[in-house]
C-alpha cells in the first residue's frame, strides 16, 4: 500500500539560508523573511540520503521514492508576494551526477522520479520573495485515493489520511507516538479515516497544556467532518501506541478516546 509522507522545516542549520534572514517559529509554523537575498538562492533544502561529511549529519530528510513513478507535491506554506518562491529537485544518479536536469515545479505540482534515480535534493527557491510562512510538504503518489491533512502546534501534530473516494467509515485507528517526526510516513486503509497523533515528550508542556494542544486537534478534525460531510459506524476509536505507555501518552489515549467518541457518536450514520 502506498504511503504518503508529510515533510517539516529543515532540522540542520545548514538546511537554511541564514545570511541576513529573520526566522521565528511559532504554533508549527516557520516564518522566512529576508529581503537582501539573491534571487536564484534556495530559502531551505532537504536530502533524500545522509551527508556524513557534514557537521549538521542527520536521518534522512526526504522520503524514498520508487524510480519511474509519478507523485504529487504541495508546499503548504504562504508567500509575499504570489509566485514568489519556487520548488527545484535534483535527481542523483549513483555518481551523484543530475539526471536529466533540475526539474523545477510550483508549489502544488506533478513530476516524475527519473530511472536510475539513487537520491535527490529538494529546494525551495527564492524569486524576489519577500515573506514565507511553512506549514510542511505533502508527498503523495499520483493515483493515490488517500487524501491527508495535518494540525501542528510545533511539539504537537495530528495527521489524519482517508478514502477520498468514501463518505463513510468503519474504523477509526489512532496510532500515538511520543516524538514528532521531522519526515513521517503514513498509511492509509479502506473505510477507516486513520489518525497519528505526536507530541514531543521532552518538551516543557506540562499535562494540561498538552491536554488542551490535543483537544484544539480533534477541534480542527471536528470541523474537517463536518465540511467534508463525513459519517462513521465506530462507536469509539481504536488507540493503538507506538510508544512505551508513561503518563503523557496515556493522557493522550484517554483524551483522544474520549474527545473522539464524542464525534462518532454525533456523525454516526448520518447523511447529510
Amino acid at each position: 500500500m502506498n504511503s504518503s509522507y508529510v515533510v517539516m522545516w529543515p532540522m540542520a542549520t545548514n538546511g537554511t539560508y541564514n545570511y541576513g534572514s529573520t526566522i521565528s517559529y511559532e504554533k508549527g509554523l516557520v516564518n522566512f523573511s529576508n529581503s537582501q537575498m539573491s534571487p536564484g538562492e534556495a530559502i531551505s533544502s532537504w536530502k533524500s540520503k545522509q551527508d556524513f561529511d557534514s557537521n549538521n549529519a542527520q536521518f534522512n530528510q526526504l522520503p524514498l521514492l520508487k524510480e519511474g513513478e509519478q507523485y504529487h507535491i504541495v508546499v503548504n506554506a504562504e508567500v509575499i508576494p504570489s509566485n514568489s518562491v519556487q520548488v527545484q529537485i535534483n535527481f542523483l544518479d549513483t555518481l551523484g551526477e543530475t539526471i536529466d536536469g533540475i526539474t523545477t515545479l510550483s508549489l502544488d505540482d506533478y513530476f516524475e522520479v527519473p530511472l536510475g534515480t539513487q537520491a535527490y535534493d529538494l529546494n525551495l527557491i527564492n524569486l524576489n520573495n519577500q515573506g514565507l510562512t511553512f506549514k510542511n510538504i505533502v508527498i503523495t503518489p499520483r493515483d493515490t485515493k488517500f487524501e491527508i491533512e495535518t494540525f501542528s502546534s510545533g511539539t504537537f501534530r495530528m495527521v489524519s489520511i482517508w478514502d477520498k473516494e468514501e463518505d463513510f467509515f468503519e474504523e477509526v485507528p489512532v496510532y500515538i507516538r511520543n516524538r514528532t517526526l521531522n519526515m513521517g510516513s503514513y498509511i492509509g486503509q479502506n473505510q477507516a479515516l486513520r489518525l497519528y497523533i505526536e507530541f514531543d515528550s521532552r518538551s516543557l508542556l506540562t499535562e494540561t497544556e498538552l491536554q488542551s494542544e490535543l483537544q484544539l486537534a480533534i477541534h480542527d478534525l471536528k470541523d474537517m467532518v463536518e465540511g467534508r460531510n463525513l459519517a462513521f459506524d465506530a462507536f469509539a476509536p481504536d488507540p493503538v501506541s507506538l510508544a512505551k505507555n508513561d503518563e503523557k501518552v496515556m493522557l493522550v489515549e484517554k483524551t483522544a478516546s474520549i474527545e473522539l467518541a464524542k464525534i462518532l457518536h454525533y456523525y454516526r450514520g448520518q447523511s447529510f
